[in-house]
C-alpha cells in the first residue's frame, strides 16, 4: 500500500515499467532477438510481450527498434550510426582493391 501511495501505481505495474523500459535499452543496444529478450527479462511469451510493449509504447518492439537504434546490422556486424558514413565511404572507396 505505501509503494501505491507514493508512486500512483500498483507495484506489479511499476515492476512491467521497469522491465519494458530496460528492454527498450535491450532493443537498440544490442541485437538480441525478441525470444531472447523475452526470455531475460520473463515475459510469458514474445506475443505477450510485443502485446504490453505496444500497449505502453504505441508501436512494436521491431518498430521501437528501428526508429531508435543506436546501431545497425551490416554483413552480420554491428555498427555505430555515427560511424556508418564514414564507414560506407571507405566501402565504396576501396572495395575495387
Amino acid at each position: 500500500r505505501q509503494f501505491k501511495k507514493y508512486l500512483k501505481m500498483p507495484l506489479k505495474t511499476y515492476i512491467l515499467k521497469v522491465k519494458l523500459a530496460y528492454s527498450c535499452n535491450i532493443l537498440t543496444s544490442t541485437n538480441k532477438t525478441l525470444e531472447e529478450i523475452t526470455e531475460k527479462l520473463n515475459f510469458s511469451t514474445v506475443s505477450n510481450y510485443i502485446l504490453l510493449f505496444k500497449k505502453e509504447y504505441g508501436m512494436t518492439p521491431g518498430k521501437y527498434r528501428k526508429e531508435y537504434s543506436t546501431f545497425w546490422i551490416w554483413k552480420g556486424k554491428l555498427l555505430v550510426k555515427e560511424r556508418l558514413l564514414a564507414f560506407l565511404f571507405f566501402v565504396e572507396t576501396f572495395k575495387n582493391f
